[in-house]
């Protein structure tokens, strides 16, 4: 066996020789994928990179708010006035309200109970036969 060279240096020494048949024997050993912890640790750095854009627009919409809010005056209390004051030189005349209408209707009810409805104006009974169906 001839002396092995490695770059510029002879390798004279027998360990020398040893450690580099060791060496060169020695192969990379195969990279194992895993395609479902992949799909996962790209999922999160999704998700992660969605939920500081949310944080982001949520934090500059607060802070818009709060400075409009500023800007406006903070005006909380109404300022402090009399209302106005409503007058009329008419005079108001209630007029009663017409017997038909709901109001009517509940204002007797209200006064004098069932005995204040007006009496129902229907034809009156007539007996039916089967007759009247064919």
């Amino acid at each position: 066996m001839g002396e092995m060279e490695f770059g510029d240096k002879e390798l004279n020494s027998s360990a020398d020789r040893e450690m580099a048949m060791a060496l060169k024997s020695l192969a990379p050993a195969a990279a194992r994928l895993d395609a479902i912890s992949a799909a996962v640790a790209a999922g999160r750095r999704i998700e992660r990179r969605r939920t500081r854009l949310w944080h982001g627009t949520s934090g500059l919409i607060a802070v818009l708010c709060v400075a409009i809010w500023f800007d406006t005056g903070n005006h909380v209390v109404p300022s402090i006035q009399s209302p106005p004051q409503w007058t009329s030189s008419a005079k108001t005349v209630i007029e009663p309200l017409p017997e038909e209408s709901v109001a009517g209707l509940q204002a007797a009810v209200e006064l004098h109970g069932l005995a204040g409805l007006p009496p129902l104006d229907r034809p009156a009974d007539k007996p039916v036969h089967v007759s009247d169906f064919f």
